[in-house]
């Protein structure tokens, strides 16, 4: 959707991007076996996968998208970045502070990023209020965000790596989540404004 993007690059003989949808890409994580070789086959307007006796055909994502250099910001631009050792931990207090926000409808949260403390708040005037931190060695400018809870879950649990590190341009610009050391896996959330 326009709010969030999960990417993931294999190494395909073929010329063009190929692009599914997050359900799509959620359903073949559930059936296949990440350590096994899986087979991947385009087929008119869908790709196939195979592994063992299971095969899946998931429907290619028709339509004009953006081409994904020009809307994923160089981490090399990032004012702001630290290292997650326990991506478990984050998830838990995303998910945490979410239940308490106060707009169900966007789930609000927000990243206080100090430079050795990442807190998480989230206010509910009929609820109350939540707030947590974790450790964090920032690298840049201190920086407030807010996001959705849920996008920032999924995103989080997307990454293969345990260990993950976060970068920032600013408050109200998209930031990306990668395994630490690793360009092949990313998640791309865009931040709520608040006032």
């Amino acid at each position: 959707d326009s709010h969030r993007l999960y990417g993931s690059a294999i190494n395909l003989n073929h010329d063009e991007d190929i692009i599914l949808t997050f359900e799509g890409i959620r359903y073949l994580k559930s059936l296949f076996n990440k350590k096994e070789r899986i087979e991947v086959s385009l087929i008119n307007r869908a790709v196939c996968f195979s592994q063992s006796n299971t095969e899946v055909v998931i429907k290619k994502f028709e339509g004009i998208y953006p081409k994904l250099n020009r809307i994923i910001p160089d981490k090399l631009d990032a004012k702001t970045s630290f290292v997650v050792e326990d991506k478990q931990v984050l998830i838990d207090l995303v998910k945490e502070a979410g239940t308490v926000s106060a707009n169900k409808k966007n789930n609000v949260i927000k990243f206080d990023i100090k430079k050795d403390k990442l807190i998480i708040t989230s206010k509910n005037p009929e609820v109350g209020e939540f707030s947590a931190s974790i450790d964090i060695d920032l690298v840049g400018d201190e920086l407030e965000v807010s996001m959705n809870s849920k996008y920032m879950e999924d995103g989080l649990k997307q990454l293969e790596s345990n260990t993950i590190e976060l970068f920032f341009i600013g408050s109200l610009r998209p930031f990306t989540i990668q395994p630490l050391a690793k360009e092949d896996e990313l998640a791309l959330l865009l931040p709520v404004r608040t006032y």
